[in-house]
């Protein structure tokens, strides 16, 4: 069964009540004691003297304060009118000064310098000078936008400077290079020996070789041979007067010549002699090379199958170029096509 401490508890809360109940009184006591303490001291004329004391210790400080206050303000002013003075001598020097010469970067450091100007002076909110500055601003700007267009010009002739030397130095190094190519072309056409070879075989000639004759004048062409009697790739160079193809016709008529044991004296005219002539078993021959241009000047055909006939009284043909055009020529005197004239040629020696 629980016991019950109700009574215990009752008893040790009544012992402490005895125990603090003197202390309690005592505080009160003292409390009372200090509160009259000082109700009579508030009446004594100390306490007034100290009031005072406390009263001119305080406006002491706030005089001191303000003093303190009143000279720094005195002094920003001081400074402020100093700063005004100096910034109204930055403004009238920026004013003044004559900006027509000046360059792009120059301009607009200016502006930007104007523009700091104005900043300030509508810091210290002076009117009457950002009103000017902003009209020296306007015509600062008119300034860069024409130092802006003179620097483009610049830059043009500058551009076009530097293009006039480029294209100098470009011809001057194809001049050398042309001088340089003339002479290896010069050099090359006396090994080659090009002042007496119109027809070069494409395959008989190196890479450099080719290049330098087409330079030269010559012309690529395909033509058939009467030698090797196939189509062959040479080079030709045709005098003023003659097709490719009539000068590689000679030139194959002449090689083919020089195969024929008997023949000799083998010559090429330029002249309106016969084209080519040779002798054979103390007989002279021609052969005559045509294109077809003859065709369209009949009279001048005649007249030269005439001198044919008598110079060399038969003992010559035509070498048409063209096969269509053999019958055209065989109504003007002997005529074949090109692979037949090593055959006509041989029939021709024979007869004689």
């Amino acid at each position: 069964m629980k016991e019950d401490n109700t009574i215990e508890y009752l008893i040790l809360a009544g012992g402490i009540g005895l125990f603090l109940y003197p202390i309690f009184i005592q505080i009160k006591i003292d409390a009372i004691n200090f509160y009259d303490s000082i109700i009579n001291f508030t009446k004594t004329n100390v306490f007034y003297l100290t009031i005072l004391g406390l009263i001119l210790i305080v406006l002491g400080i706030c005089i001191y304060f303000a003093i303190k206050r009143l000279t720094k303000i005195n002094k920003e002013d001081k400074e402020r009118e100093k700063d005004i003075e100096e910034l109204r001598e930055k403004i009238k020097k920026c004013l003044n000064e004559d900006i027509l010469d000046y360059g792009l970067e120059e301009v607009l450091k200016f502006i930007q310098n104007l523009e700091e100007l104005k900043a300030e002076a509508e810091t210290y909110r002076l009117n009457h000078l950002i009103e000017t500055i902003e009209d020296k601003l306007s015509k600062a700007k008119e300034e860069y936008g024409r130092a802006k267009e003179r620097r483009r010009v610049e830059l043009l002739e500058e551009r076009e400077q530097k293009a006039k030397k480029n294209i100098k130095e470009l011809e001057q190094k194809q001049y050398e290079q042309e001088m340089s190519q003339k002479e290896d072309d010069r050099i090359i056409a006396s090994r080659l020996k090009t002042y007496e070879n119109p027809v070069f075989r494409i395959k008989d000639l190196r890479i450099f070789e080719r290049k330098s004759l087409l330079r030269q004048g010559y012309k690529q062409v395909n033509e058939y041979d009467l030698v090797e009697r196939k189509i062959i790739t040479v080079l030709v160079n045709p005098p003023l007067n003659h097709s490719p193809t009539h000068t590689f016709l000679v030139w194959s008529a002449k090689k083919l010549l020089e195969k024929i044991k008997g023949v000799s004296s083998i010559i090429d005219h330029d002249t309106k002699y016969a084209d080519v002539t040779f002798r054979f078993k103390n007989e002279y021959y021609a052969l005559e090379i045509e294109t077809g241009s003859l065709l369209f000047h009949k009279k001048r055909l005649i007249e030269k199958v005439e001198f044919l006939d008598s110079k060399f009284n038969g003992k010559w043909f035509f070498i048409v170029s063209n096969k269509t055009l053999v019958s055209k020529y065989r109504k003007f005197g002997p005529a074949t096509q090109r692979s037949e004239v090593e055959k006509k040629l041989l029939k021709m020696l024979e007869k004689h």
